[in-house]
């Protein structure tokens, strides 16, 4: 067995988990130098050839993860000398299904569903999609912009982290997959009426095809079931040091990339995104009730009685 292939084994191993996979594409992704200057970092991004596109994290252990994804939360429930740990049933299609719904009632359009959810993600409502950007740039503020200095436990420094992946491969593989009759694909979102927000960002959504599967799992199925992968870097994670923040952050101010230049404001429609979002939460919430009650009923039952 290839190092490729076990490690494919050991993503299906522990796929409920998501960690695991996690850890796996951490690893594959993560460049071996960091960065600490726009300067550094753009020479990072000068050696991709083709099309790529970048998303920032403010800490580098985030994970690849839709903001909907977040919203599914493991129980774990005690009764009598037994402790019973899970995640529920949780279908995110269905989850945003609703809270599209919703948003269409406030915010009626003739836009098709993908561009209503396009605004939902920029506007603070929770959707399956990731949104990346064109611009490294734009990317590194995201980053960089809430990033705050602390430290892990074992005294280093925390970072931020650039996350980058090569679009031609994505359809290319995404494509070949779909072809075999895998869905478990990462696409991109076609957007027709992108939103003030997304053109200011230069964004690009991308969008889990996977009904099963989270975000970070579907991107590594892809990756270690491509021979292009195998032979060069698609998708790739700089580590940013934030020792020289102040002077990065001015730097971009410099080309026009600020806070009221990236999030443009719409009070109405982020209102109603954020109210689709807060509904299907409480929804959510509901569920888990639900489910834990019937957990701890199934567990009481099976619980000998003095």
């Amino acid at each position: 067995m290839t190092d490729l292939e076990l490690q494919s084994h050991r993503a299906d191993l522990h796929r409920h988990t998501g960690w695991p996979a996690w850890d796996i594409l951490n690893d594959l992704a993560t460049e071996s130098e960091a960065a600490n200057t726009l300067g550094q970092i753009t020479r990072w991004t000068g050696g991709f050839a083709g099309h790529w596109c970048y998303r920032g994290h403010a800490d580098e252990c985030w994970l690849l993860v839709s903001s909907l994804h977040r919203e599914r939360k493991q129980i774990t429930l005690a009764v009598g000398d037994g402790i019973h740990t899970t995640h529920p049933p949780f279908d995110a299609r269905a989850h945003e299904a609703s809270e599209l719904a919703d948003f269409q009632i406030s915010e009626p359009t003739t836009n098709a569903p993908s561009d209503q959810l396009a605004t939902m993600q920029h506007y603070g409502a929770s959707t399956t999609s990731l949104d990346f950007s064109w611009s490294h740039h734009v990317a590194i503020w995201f980053a960089l912009k809430d990033s705050m200095s602390g430290k892990h436990n074992d005294g280093s420094r925390k970072s931020s982290a650039l996350w980058a992946i090569d679009l031609d491969w994505l359809a290319k593989a995404g494509q070949a997959m779909i072809d075999n009759g895998d869905p478990h694909v990462i696409a991109i979102q076609d957007v027709k009426y992108p939103n003030p927000r997304m053109v200011a960002q230069k964004g690009v959504l991308l969008v889990n095809r996977s009904t099963e599967r989270t975000f970070t799992e579907s991107l590594l199925g892809m990756l270690v079931k491509s021979p292009i992968a195998a032979e060069r870097q698609v998708v790739s994670k700089l580590v940013v040091r934030r020792d020289r923040l102040i002077e990065m952050l001015q730097d971009l101010e410099e080309m026009g990339i600020y806070h009221t230049s990236m999030l443009r404001p719409n009070t109405a429609v982020r209102r109603n995104a954020e109210s689709a979002r807060d509904r299907m939460q409480e929804r959510t919430a509901n569920e888990r009730e639900q489910f834990r009650e019937s957990l701890r009923r199934r567990m009481e039952s099976r619980t000998p009685r003095e």
